[in-house]
């Protein structure tokens, strides 16, 4: 047995330098393999409906400048639409007309017959396929017709009448409340304001239940959009074009805790500047909304499945040649023979202004 003793401790210089915690950084590991290309996104076929393909392939023409109603139709394929404005003003006396739905109609009709002239004058385009036009409107508790707001002040009152139950410029529960947010709203430098004017009355528009909503928090409002599609008749009778026109109405609650700076935020947004009723159901306005009773997109602005239905029954007349005299007739020829005809309010007439 040898004497020598072997060290605990090796003295065998070190020729490695000690592991590191991040030692993966000094070594070499192989390349990640590639990552799948994704796959390029291959948009959805359009929609293969007769009506459909009909339209696109004809000269089909939306009488709005409304972004809203070109991304309702442009959802369904219909997104080679030529736009052509209505010239046609909106600026029917509400007191000529019995009810609110009426005085919807009548303009809608008037825009479509506008549009529809407006494109038989551009030769260079060829004959129009066909025309269609909308007109929305809001109806408040009272009856009120409320389009677009002229000013922040009536459109702080618009809000609130929607949301109280009140009249627009008379107010509802709190009036005081608007007149003090109308005042803050002036005091920004954002206008000079304006009371409402020109309104229209009517009985309280009820829920769906048949409650008036002056018996729950939160006000009821009905959404009325009438849509008038025009055509010209392959027959060339008289009067070389057919005309149809529908309503859908939509009832819509708006909550009861909206706060009167609720109201004041959304106004400065500008966002319901442009629109019946003062607020965008799409948008923000949607934070104002409880619930709906009915189709939403009648309150965005073109109620889709009854106005695809409507095309469809106005080319089916305007391909007819055996088609008789008198189809150019609209909804509202038929309301001016009929005297009696429901308000489909509440089933009575309104007042006039």
């Amino acid at each position: 047995m040898s004497d020598i003793k072997s060290p605990l401790v090796s003295t065998a210089v070190a020729t490695d330098s000690p592991p590191q915690y991040d030692a993966s950084a000094h070594t070499s590991a192989p390349p990640p393999a590639a990552a799948a290309a994704p796959r390029p996104f291959r948009p959805l076929p359009p929609l293969d409906l007769p009506v459909l393909n009909t339209l696109r392939n004809q000269r089909t023409i939306l009488a709005s400048s409304s972004p809203r109603r070109r991304q309702l139709l442009a959802q369904i394929g219909l997104t080679n639409l030529e736009i052509l404005a209505s010239n046609h003003p909106e600026d029917l006396p509400k007191s000529a007309y019995t009810t609110a739905w009426e005085y919807c109609v009548a303009t809608a009709s008037a825009k479509a017959l506008a549009t529809y002239q407006a494109a038989l004058n551009d030769a260079a385009k060829g004959d129009p396929g066909l025309v269609i036009a909308a007109d929305t409107i809001v109806v408040g508790n009272s009856g009120e017709i409320m389009e677009k707001p002229r000013s922040e002040r009536q459109h702080i009152e618009m809000l609130k009448a929607l949301r109280d139950g009140g009249r627009v410029g008379q107010g509802g529960t709190d009036h005081a409340m608007v007149e003090a947010a109308a005042r803050q709203v002036e005091s920004m430098g954002l206008g000079t304001g304006m009371r409402g004017e020109g309104n229209v009355r009517s009985v309280p528009v009820a829920g769906p239940t048949g409650r008036s909503s002056r018996t729950d928090r939160g006000g009821w409002h009905k959404v009325y959009t009438a849509v008038s599609v025009c055509a010209p008749l392959a027959s060339a009778r008289d009067p070389g074009y057919v005309l149809e026109t529908i309503v859908e109405d939509t009832s819509v609650k708006f909550a009861g805790d909206i706060s009167d700076a609720d109201i004041l935020a959304y106004v400065r947004t500008r966002e319901g500047a442009d629109k019946a009723g003062g607020y965008g159901i799409q948008g923000i306005g949607a934070l104002f909304v409880d619930r709906i009773d009915g189709s939403y997109d009648n309150v965005v602005g073109l109620p889709l499945r009854p106005t695809i239905k409507l095309v469809e029954k106005v080319l089916s007349i305007a391909n007819d040649e055996g088609a008789e005299d008198g189809v150019g007739r609209s909804l509202y020829d038929d309301l001016l023979d009929d005297d009696d005809e429901a308000d489909p309010l509440n089933g009575e007439d309104f007042e006039k202004m």
